[in-house]
């Protein structure tokens, strides 16, 4: 973004999202930034609950403790900060969920805690961010040029 409001946001470490204190610190005041942003999100929650509400019957007991939990455990998962590590979370834990409930090989509610804990304790980041590493590093080194051993230096007399 070339903007500054886009830059002030996205810019890597100057970020008011990735580090907030060195944003002040370049001279960009904070709280307008995150005010914009906190009514965004605010919006999009609001237009996706009335859409919710539209398509089913919502009461009080269908939002419990168990449901947000596993909300929860799909970003733990996936990955924080980015869209695509929640989604892949939720895909790979609702295929698990769904496999153990069929066959009743174990609880998926015990299987969905084993889960948390070993995210928690072994891959913090998640499971995108990593493969994301990988990836980079893969394509790093297949767009890094080979150096060729005839090389002359231009301008020199070759003689």
């Amino acid at each position: 973004m070339q903007m500054a409001f886009g830059h002030a946001l996205w810019s890597g470490d100057g970020s008011v999202r990735e580090n907030e204190i060195r944003a002040e610190l370049l001279g960009y005041d904070t709280r307008p930034y995150k005010l914009i942003f906190f009514c965004f999100g605010a919006g999009i929650a609001g237009i996706s609950g009335m859409l919710f509400a539209n398509a089913v019957f919502v009461s009080p007991t269908m939002f419990s403790l168990n449901y947000t939990a596993q909300i929860l455990i799909w970003v733990i998962v996936g990955g924080l900060g980015s869209l695509m590590g929640p989604i892949i979370g939720c895909i790979i834990l609702q295929v698990i969920t769904a496999y153990l409930g069929k066959t009743g090989l174990i609880d998926p509610n015990a299987a969905l805690g084993l889960i948390l804990i070993l995210f928690v304790l072994l891959m913090p980041r998640g499971l995108l961010p990593p493969l994301a590493d990988v990836v980079d590093r893969i394509l790093l080194r297949k767009t890094k040029a080979p150096k060729s051993l005839g090389t002359t230096v231009q301008g020199a007399d070759n003689e």
